[in-house]
């Protein structure tokens, strides 16, 4: 049975492009706030791993991949949102039967891609980033934490002891004098 991707860099690069995609688009769509700069981020990375991938690929198969149409056709099909990664790797899938001789039909891509496994510490690290970023993103703008941000409040006190007499209740400090009363601003 042919597969899409022999080598693991091509394994891990495909596979993350995949999941990169598909996160990308799930938040891009969502109405909560930060989704579309987490759309800017994620989309361009997995198009990067999809490339990544194909040239690794490519370049096991024994052509040179800048020179080659089928990398510049892998290119072009990774920027379109939904199909494009599963056109990516069909189209990869479709060199490998050439590469090995082989005559199998487009239903052979499915199970080739219930096939397609990656490293579980590169699939780990990638889902970590994209949570991480996806809570980073999605609390900059956030209501509920624009709300709790006072802008009195965000400065700390300069000593231990403005903490203790003011603590943090977001007051400027009056200045005391050497009895504890305070003093007058002289006019």
């Amino acid at each position: 049975m042919p597969e899409i991707a022999y080598t693991p860099l091509g394994r891990n690069a495909l596979f993350t492009g995949l999941i990169g995609h598909g996160a990308a688009l799930l938040v891009g769509i969502m109405p909560a706030a930060g989704g579309e700069r987490f759309f800017g981020i994620v989309f361009p990375l997995a198009c990067l791993a999809l490339l990544l991938g194909g040239y690794a690929e490519l370049k096991r198969g024994g052509r040179c991949p800048l020179s080659d149409w089928r990398f510049y056709g892998i290119a072009a099909a990774t920027v379109v949102p939904v199909l494009g990664p599963f056109v990516v790797l069909g189209l990869l899938f479709g060199f490998q039967n050439g590469v090995q001789g082989e005559r199998i039909g487009p239903l052979g891509l499915f199970p080739a891609l219930v096939r397609l496994r990656a490293n579980g510490l590169v699939l780990f690290l990638w889902i970590v980033f994209l949570v991480v970023l996806f809570a980073f993103t999605g609390s900059r703008d956030d209501p509920y934490f624009k709300r709790h941000r006072d802008p009195s409040v965000r400065n700390a006190p300069q000593s231990l002891s403005d903490a203790c007499r003011y603590g943090l209740s977001g007051r400027a400090p009056q200045p005391v004098g050497l009895d504890g009363k305070a003093c007058r601003q002289s006019v």
